[in-house]
Order: structure tokens, then sequence, then C-alpha cells
């Protein structure tokens, strides 16, 4: 049952149903599209249909090319977690677009998770193998998304809405989130949003990880976010959202209870896996399905495999009590760093041994998860809301 809950979540955001919602004003001259993100090619797809010719060029980053056009919008491989060489020479090519548009023009922007990495320019002074590697230390010290894309911002060219600032164009933004209180600012470090975040968070952040140097600064301090966008030039639509997953759950789901605990779950993937399960043991209506949504962090300190999703199911075996089962689903099909990309895991009550505990220890939870054969894949989905956390309690 848990696994067919996870197909009816991922086809309510699914990025060509969420556009259909989306609100066009009317425009007689040019129509560009850019973005980028692991939703935005369906999102590119989707607006094809609604626009057709009036569409005359623009380009899309995506980690997974269907297809190298759609219309007159150029598709352009990049990657995630971390950018590659291609990745800023197609973020150039946006960026370069954008510069040379007229006010006349107006450019339609898809932005979803992932385009943090999918979209990047670094500031002169940063070589993308320092930026990389940046990214990869604050990661494993388990940095949190806001302070990750905080200091992303700070080192851009391209985003905390300096994408928006570089084109004389108008701008609607068309978003997909999968960062907790749909922050607009912070998903895929919000290229077209004016940025709520601050130079000296930036580096506050840096320093409260060890991470911070003298050169970093110097960086940071080149120039600003903009804090003020023009808002009658620039618009923003958010389309989808976790709790669209969630609520489409609840809305299948009709012989048993169901109850939303949180689109807001954050925090160590262990600690959150005790938390929830604690909560569940609580519930004294029976059946109940109790759902989560979020994205919580892991602070690496083995060297195994895993990710948010399975480290947490692999400690909540360790609290489910009978009649539980669990859920973990990384919306976008790839749950961090596994041989081959897991989007979660199923586990039940009984499985825990004593043997998997240095598993754990080893931020080992994909080799302890196939053990158990409680692995769970979806395959690129094609979206990304952030992750989702099911528990049925019988």
């Amino acid at each position: 049952m848990l696994r067919r809950l996870a197909n009816v979540a991922l086809r309510a955001v699914q990025p060509q149903a969420m556009m259909q919602s989306i609100q066009l004003p009317s425009h007689r001259g040019r129509i560009f599209v850019v973005g980028a993100g692991k939703a935005t090619f369906g999102m590119a797809v989707a607006l094809h249909k609604r626009l057709g010719k009036k569409i005359v060029g623009g380009y899309v980053n995506v980690p997974v090319v269907y297809k190298k056009k759609i219309g007159k919008i150029i598709v352009q491989k990049a990657t995630h977690p971390f950018p590659n060489a291609a990745t800023v020479t197609a973020t150039k090519k946006i960026h370069t677009l954008a510069q040379s548009l007229r006010k006349d023009d107006l450019l339609i922007c898809l932005w979803s998770g992932g385009g943090s990495s999918l979209f990047t320019l670094p500031r002169p002074g940063l070589t993308l193998h320092n930026q990389v590697n940046l990214s990869r230390q604050l990661m494993q010290a388990g940095a949190n998304i806001f302070e990750l894309n905080t200091v992303r911002k700070h080192l851009s060219q391209v985003k905390g809405g300096q994408l928006a600032a570089a084109t004389p164009a108008k701008v609607l933004s068309f978003i997909i989130s999968d960062v907790i209180g749909d922050r607009l600012d912070v998903i895929a470090s919000g290229p077209t949003v004016a940025d709520r975040s601050t130079r000296s968070q930036a580096k506050a952040i840096l320093k409260k990880y060890h991470l911070l140097t003298k050169q970093l600064s110097l960086i940071i301090d080149q120039s600003d976010t903009p804090k003020r966008l023009d808002h009658k030039r620039i618009s923003t639509q958010l389309i989808g959202s976790n709790r669209l997953a969630l609520e489409q759950i609840v809305k299948t789901t009709k012989k048993i209870h169901v109850k939303i605990l949180t689109t807001a779950m954050h925090g160590e993937a262990r600690v959150v896996a005790k938390q929830l399960v604690t909560t569940a043991s609580r519930i004294k209506r029976r059946p109940t399905l109790l759902l989560a949504g979020g994205e919580t962090t892991v602070t690496v300190r083995g060297t195994g495999y895993g990710g948010g999703n399975q480290e947490l199911a692999l400690a909540a075996l360790q609290y489910l009590q009978p009649g539980m089962s669990l859920l973990t689903l990384a919306t976008d099909g790839v749950d961090g760093f596994t041989p081959i990309p897991v989007a979660g895991a199923i586990v039940r009550y009984g499985q825990w041994t004593k043997g998997l505990a240095p598993y754990l220890a080893n931020n080992d939870s994909y080799t302890a998860l196939r053990k158990l054969k409680a692995v769970f894949t979806t395959g690129p989905t094609g979206t990304n809301v952030g992750d989702i956390v099911m528990i049925m309690v019988k």
C-alpha cells in the first residue's frame, strides 16, 4: 500500500499536471523561455503546449536530456548535485540571453528543485573546482538548504535575484518548490527573486562550519544580491509544493484515517526518525497513516553510502513497534550518494538487529537496506518537491 501511495504522490506533482494551473499574461512581443531544475524539462514541455510558436527561443538546464529541443527551446545537459564545466557553459548562455533582451520582451523562467546546482556561474575569483568542494563540505557537515543556498547566492553571478536584475525584459517565473516553507528566494537559489539573505549571513554560515577564508570573504563582498526588484516588471507564481503531494495521498486514501503531521520536517535524519516514530506510537485510532514532508540532513562521519531518506528509514527500525511500517521517498528519485539511484526505503517492525548498528554509525544506510531488501527505487521522476515520509500504524 505504501508503495502505491508513493506513486500517487509522484503523479500529483508531475510538472505537466502542475503547469495546467498557471496564469499567462497576454503579450504581443517576443517570448523567451529559460530555467533550471529537475522538473524544468516537464515544465517546458507543458509551457510549449500552451504557447507553441509564440516562444521564439530559450534554454533550460536539466539533469536528463530527453530531447535536445522543445520547439525553439534548447535543452542543455547540466549536473546535480554538483555542477561541472558544461553546467557553467550552459548557464552563461542563459545569462547572456537575458542580458541581450529588450524592454518589450517577456522572459518566462521555469525554476524547480535542483536548480541551484544546475544553474551555476561562479563569481570572478572563485573556480568551479573550489565552489564544488565548498558545497560538498557544507553538505557533509550537515548544512541545511537555507544555509547552503545563502552561501551559493553570495558566490554567484546569477542566483539571488541577479538574473532578473541583469535583464531589461519583463520576467515571469513559475516555480515548483522543494524547500520547507516554500521560500521563493531559496528554491533554486532564487535567480529571479529578491534575496532575503545578506553577505554577513553568508560569511557567518561559512564561519560556523570553519570554512570561511579571506578569499571567500573578498568574493562575497564584491557585490550584493538585489534586495528589491521591480514588481511591475518581475512577477512569480508558485505552482507546486510538498503539500500538494501529501494532500493527494489524503484524497486517495479513503478506508483508513490519514493525518498530515507536518510539511516542515527538518533536522538530523536519525533524530527525526525517532521523533516521528514516537509520535506514531501515541496514535490510538488504528489503522492510521501518518504523513510528513520536508527535508532532513545527515552529518557525515562515516564512509558509507546513503542519504537522508535512507538514514531516516534505517534509524527508524530501532523504534518501530508491532504493526508499524515506514516509507521514505525523495520525490526526485535520488537520495544522497549511492552506487545506483535510490529514492528511499520501505521498512517494517521486526527488521532491526544489533548487526545493523555499525552501518548506521558509518552512514552506510544504503548497504544495510540492500541487505534487508528494503531499498525503494523509482528511477528519475522528472519532478522534485522534497521528501515524504509515511508511517502506517495498524
